[in-house]
């Protein structure tokens, strides 16, 4: 039971107390695949729970500002999810290929909070359901190039049953295009362009619209095995270095990337070798 007060706006206590987690998963898993006729479907549904996890609670001083933390078990969390995928060509040639994968996600996330220097913390527990639907349309005229279009919808939604809870209802989506071209001497152009939409954040400079532009030049030497890339990631420079997400306890957290904007190059070696014959 140590105190760490480093920092005197943020004391840290510990807790002798604490109970060892406990952490249990179920996977139920079907798939088929018909090669001849490019076919493939998938349904995967997933269910874990955890027991005693440690939750840093605390208790917040608003006369002076100062934080108190200390760990504490809580049992309660949970996330339950259903995964269905299929890809199937949609003509004879099997130029044209569909792909979907609908996902449902619900996860119950339990904490420790406090905002009464007096009271210590409550349980608080937050659930969230998150709906998502990616679906991608690829169409190929011939064996160096390939069309499509692709698109993104997530819609979540959070509940709390604590009385200064207010439900958090949010919806992120994207769609755009992509080109992949094959060209002599084995070099290979691929782009895509989108544009990143997100609505129902309660801070209104995270409901935006992004038009993110990346593109890859590669080359193959294929003797020796390597090939060499260059990425351009977001070339029109749109993306904000700062993003927003909701997070198990319906709160809002921020993150600072300082690179949103980039070049990249790679060297790809690949090495094979066969066994030896008896």
């Amino acid at each position: 039971n140590i105190l760490n007060n480093e920092n005197p706006l943020s004391l840290f206590y510990g807790n002798e107390n604490l109970k060892n987690t406990t952490i249990h998963n179920a996977e139920l898993l079907w798939q088929h695949t018909n090669k001849k006729k490019q076919r493939q479907r998938r349904f995967e549904i997933e269910y874990t729970i955890s027991h005693n996890s440690v939750s840093y609670g605390y208790t917040y001083d608003k006369t002076t500002g100062i934080r108190t933390f200390r760990p504490y078990n809580v049992t309660g969390n949970y996330t339950l999810s259903a995964t269905y995928s299929f890809t199937r060509p949609l003509d004879k040639k099997h130029r044209l290929t569909l792909e979907n994968k609908f996902n449902e996600r619900l996860t119950h996330g339990v904490d420790m909070i406090s905002t009464d220097i007096n009271i210590e913390p409550q349980r608080s527990s937050v659930l969230t359901s998150w709906t998502t639907d990616r679906i991608k349309l690829n169409y190929r005229l011939n064996k160096n190039l390939s069309l499509g279009t692709k698109g993104y919808i997530g819609y979540g939604h959070s509940t709390s049953s604590r009385n200064d809870f207010s439900a958090v209802t949010l919806c992120d989506f994207h769609y755009g295009a992509t080109v992949l071209l094959s060209l002599s001497y084995k070099w290979q152009v691929s782009t895509d362009i989108m544009m990143y939409s997100r609505r129902g954040y309660s801070n209104s400079s995270a409901n935006t619209n992004d038009l993110v532009w990346n593109a890859r030049l590669s080359k193959t030497f294929t003797k020796a095995g390597i090939t060499v890339a260059i990425d351009g990631f977001d070339i029109l420079n749109n993306l904000s270095n700062i993003s927003q997400v909701i997070n198990s306890q319906g709160r809002t957290e921020t993150y600072y990337n300082s690179l949103p904007r980039y070049v990249m190059a790679h060297i790809i070696y690949r090495f094979n070798k066969k066994p030896k014959k008896d």
